[in-house]
């Protein structure tokens, strides 16, 4: 959709729309506007970042400082040299505007009407000289002495008026004012009852499909198996189910000796291979049970809970996780690993091997993902977002398996327009 045409827009939807910027604007100019251009985007979002902060420390403040200093510095930048190599009109709907206003006022004042069929837009120039960028530089300040910028919204007292308007839709329209206030006193009422039903402190159920001191949740059903060697032969000669069984084996054996280790002190070194001598894994009737979702909880900058879902065949199917930095051969590799998730699943594996105590199976969660391979490292001082790409699908250890446990969040894989590709 053509984003200059949406209406009545909503704060979200103008941080969805930064956050997108970057890449749809990378390329669309010549440079060294282009460099430019995708600079301010990027501090832009810096700024916003730190500016909605729900918790603020000493060091995010200053840190807002300095951002609020070079976003400052790139504004009249963008001004004196960026805008003035480009020609820019108003929108149409706000020709559009203007037109049925001038139409309006000469009405109101009993002189003719112009036609709105054809009309003219006007230039249109970056202008500096307005309050919301001049407010910019006191967000600091204000944080400082108020409190952060969620702590006294306006937007309370703004949508107040719904309220009466609500209630008024309620009444026969005649003796409104006495109904209104009935009204109000009933849903005081029973608000009363519901807080003397769940004191304050007392847990309430929530839209959460498990404990939120879980760190995912998989459901427990068993309703879509997958017999392992009749999914390996209805993909034969797919890459992404080369070596797919000892690769999962591989994966697994560690995790069902960590396990066993907790439950009954396993009485063996749990090592990554997986060879006769160290063990092996047999999976009940070679089957793995297919799930559709996986929800992610996790604990926000603010300590506050809050919850990803999963889906492999929606495009919530991309995943980052903390790369290994006690890897000495990593060396100055990304701090994150990105992947998407290509399936969730579980099976019901049983540990044969030294220590082993019985046959019993136990439960493993594993997702079944396509790396992504990040381009360059990033860095403080890199003004751009991370960029990624699939690596060949011939290269080694291109698919993999992935403990949910191991999942941070989910993120969000923007398409590199420059280079042609798109969703």
């Amino acid at each position: 959709s053509n984003a200059s045409e949406m209406k009545r827009m909503a704060a979200r939807d103008f941080e969805d729309l930064l956050q997108c910027a970057i890449p749809v604007f990378e390329a669309l100019l010549p440079e060294p506007y282009n460099k430019d251009v995708l600079t301010l985007l990027f501090t832009c979002a810096q700024w916003h970042a730190l500016a909605k902060l729900r918790m603020h420390t000493d060091e995010t403040l200053d840190l807002l400082d300095i951002i609020t200093v070079k976003f400052g510095k790139q504004l009249r930048h963008f001004q004196k040299h960026t805008c003035i190599a480009f020609k820019t009109q108003e929108l149409r709907r706000e020709a559009e505007r203007r037109q049925r206003r001038q139409s309006q006022s000469l009405a109101s004042n009993g002189g003719a009407t112009i036609s709105t069929h054809q009309t003219a837009r006007r230039s249109k120039t970056f202008n500096l000289q307005t309050y919301k960028l001049h407010a910019l530089g006191d967000y600091s300040t204000s944080i400082r002495k108020f409190g952060t910028t969620d702590s006294y919204s306006t937007e309370p007292g703004e949508l107040e008026h719904r309220t009466s308007k609500a209630r008024y839709h309620r009444t026969d329209r005649k003796e409104f004012v006495k109904q209104i206030a009935s009204i109000e006193r009933r849903e005081a009422r029973i608000h009363r009852i519901r807080d003397k039903q769940w004191p304050p402190g007392a847990m309430i159920e929530e839209e959460v499909a498990t404990s939120p001191e879980a760190h995912f949740h998989v459901g427990k059903s068993q309703n879509y198996p997958e017999n392992i060697p009749l999914f390996l032969q209805r993909h034969l000669g797919d890459p992404a189910v080369r070596d797919f069984l000892p690769n999962l084996q591989r994966f697994l054996l560690p995790k069902i000796k960590g396990i066993l280790t907790r439950e009954n002190g396993l009485a063996t070194e749990v090592t990554p291979a997986c060879s006769d001598s160290e063990g092996r894994i047999l999976i009940k009737a070679d089957r793995m049970y297919r799930h559709n979702l996986m929800r992610l909880n996790y604990t926000t900058y603010d300590v506050r809970r809050a919850q990803d879902v999963v889906n492999p065949s929606t495009s919530h199917c991309n995943i980052m996780l903390l790369a290994d930095s006690d890897d000495p051969a990593a060396g100055e590799q990304h701090p994150y690993l990105y992947a998407r998730v290509l399936g969730i699943y579980h099976v019901n594996a049983t540990y044969i091997g030294p220590g082993m105590i019985d046959y019993r199976s136990h439960r493993i969660d594993f997702l079944w993902v396509r790396w992504y391979q990040c381009v360059d490292r990033c860095s403080s001082q890199h003004t751009s977002l991370d960029r990624v790409y699939f690596p060949p699908m011939a290269e080694p250890d291109t698919f993999g398996f992935v403990d949910p446990d191991d999942v941070l969040r989910c993120c969000h894989i923007i398409p590199h327009f420059a280079q042609g590709l798109h969703i």
